[in-house]
């Protein structure tokens, strides 16, 4: 213990801290005001915004910003708030709201957005576009909305990788909340994390298309999909490669139908799914027709009239999972309660 002295309280800008720079790292004079946008509102603010980001400073957005054009900037960009940061299409756009990586970065500094809700308006065709000829290494969206664009929340296209969704929130977007688009460079460690919940849009939760050769690597822990028009998540879009790998680790699914569709590796950690009333709809909840699919633990607690896999689909794994429907069309189920192991294939045990 200790005494500190010679703190003072920054007015008007939500941070605390010695001088002119808040907690946060931020220079007081690095906001969005400061460079001339409105914080009420009231006037078009995406000029003032852009040449903010453009200045490569870490910037402050506390207020209600409205835009009539989309923003954009490179991998480095860095925007935080404390008080809250609500920047709002208010014009027909053809371009996102807000596009990270159109252009090259520093690829020195982490990129971030935190704190910010995006309301595309139903004005932009995208919330939050990550990805292009300057990529989004390593960045992160903290704390964050996206909702509102009329087709995906969130894009995630070429030279984007180690990109982490934290205690965010994605949901009532036209199509699907996230959908990875990269067809280079693109897709490894894109990450899932700590309550973050995309659900409500109105198509896919999660899609992940099959474009990248070398293939791709996301991660679903501690977040959530749920309530989404098809798939909560979707693994690929065709049986070519089998290089997109999902990985979900105490992951939620919750929906009446379109649970999981799989094309590539997917492995199931403790994850739990619920609902599934609608199973009937397609006649099933899950669709493997990947490579591997492959579930440790967790409960699988659907119901309806259709089974729990698709039966015409690829055959998965199931270790000691809970399942309120019959566990159809498993190479291997293991019953470790009960002691019971059923295979529908061989299992060859290796001698000393």
């Amino acid at each position: 213990a200790g005494t500190i002295t010679g703190v003072t309280t920054a007015t008007g800008s939500g941070l605390q801290g010695g001088g002119t720079t808040g907690t946060l790292g931020l220079s007081l004079a690095n906001t969005f005001t400061s460079y001339g946008a409105d914080p009420t509102g009231t006037t078009d603010s995406a000029a003032a915004i852009n040449a903010a980001i453009a200045s490569g400073n870490a910037l402050d957005c506390e207020g209600t910003f409205i835009v009539n054009s989309g923003l954009a900037g490179g991998e480095d960009t860095r925007i935080s708030s404390t008080n809250g940061c609500f920047i709002t299409a208010h014009a027909s756009m053809a371009t996102p709201t807000l596009a990270i990586g159109g252009s090259a970065g520093s690829f020195k500094a982490i990129g971030l957005l935190r704190g910010v809700t995006i309301n595309a308006n139903s004005l932009a065709p995208v919330g939050l576009a990550l990805g292009g000829a300057g990529g989004s290494f390593n960045f992160h969206v903290v704390d964050s909305n996206i909702y509102g664009a009329t087709a995906q929340g969130v894009t995630i296209g070429n030279n984007s990788w180690v990109v982490n969704f934290d205690h965010d929130k994605i949901y009532a977007n036209g199509t699907h909340g996230v959908e990875f688009l990269g067809t280079s460079n693109s897709g490894e460690n894109i990450s899932f994390t700590n309550g973050t919940d995309v659900f409500n849009n109105g198509g896919d939760g999660l899609k992940i298309d099959n474009s990248v050769s070398s293939g791709n690597s996301f991660f679903c822990t501690n977040a959530s999909f749920d309530g989404n028009a098809s798939w909560q998540v979707q693994n690929g879009t065709s049986n070519i490669g089998g290089l997109q790998q999902f990985t979900g680790n105490g992951c939620h699914i919750e929906a009446p139908d379109h649970w999981l569709q799989n094309f590539g590796v997917m492995t199931l950690g403790g994850t739990v799914a619920t609902n599934g009333s609608n199973s009937g709809g397609i006649g099933y909840l899950i669709d493997n027709e990947g490579t591997a699919f492959n579930v440790f633990g967790g409960s699988f607690l659907g119901g309806g009239s259709g089974t729990l896999n698709n039966a015409s689909g690829a055959k998965g794994n199931w270790d000691s999972a809970t399942s309120s429907m019959t566990i159809n069309n498993a190479n291997i189920i293991i019953d470790k309660a009960n002691g019971n192991l059923t295979s529908t294939g061989n299992i060859n045990a290796a001698s000393e």
